[in-house]
């Protein structure tokens, strides 16, 4: 797609954070320097369903042994596997405590009031519009 916009393009395998960084990194660099913009493409695999009604429909459309790859090269083990055994459980203490603190906070705090569901869903002055825009 990049060819027909007639600019760089490179890919690189979105499973992994430093194979992401380097290419993006060069990309930024190349773009700061006056490169013009620059597609990254960062291949990626989709863990899970497109929307939770998939997964009350279907669950096997895709093969086991395929998702059991894709799952084999999750992101946050690639690049965990690189990480000294301690830090690594540091790294997985700190998300954990982050996480259950977000939960705790969330769980605490009021309801929302229903009324307000459908404020702030449009820009000020727009009205919801159907069919082709």
């Amino acid at each position: 797609r990049a060819a027909a916009f007639g600019m760089p393009a490179a890919a690189v395998d979105g499973q992994d954070p430093e194979a992401v960084r380097e290419v993006t990194a060069a990309a930024v660099a190349r773009m700061r320097a006056g490169g013009g913009p620059e597609l990254v493409e960062a291949r990626t695999y989709r863990f899970d369903a497109h929307h939770t009604f998939e997964h009350q429909v279907r669950l096997d459309y895709r093969p086991p042994e395929e998702v059991a790859e894709g799952r084999s090269r999750d992101p946050v083990d690639i690049q965990g596997a690189r990480l000294d055994p301690a830090v690594r459980a540091e790294v997985d203490a700190a998300v954990e405590a982050e996480l259950d603190a977000a939960v705790e906070f969330a769980l605490a705090g009021p309801h929302p009031d229903p009324s307000t569901a459908l404020d702030h869903l449009y820009a000020s002055g727009l009205t919801a519009r159907t069919g082709g825009g």
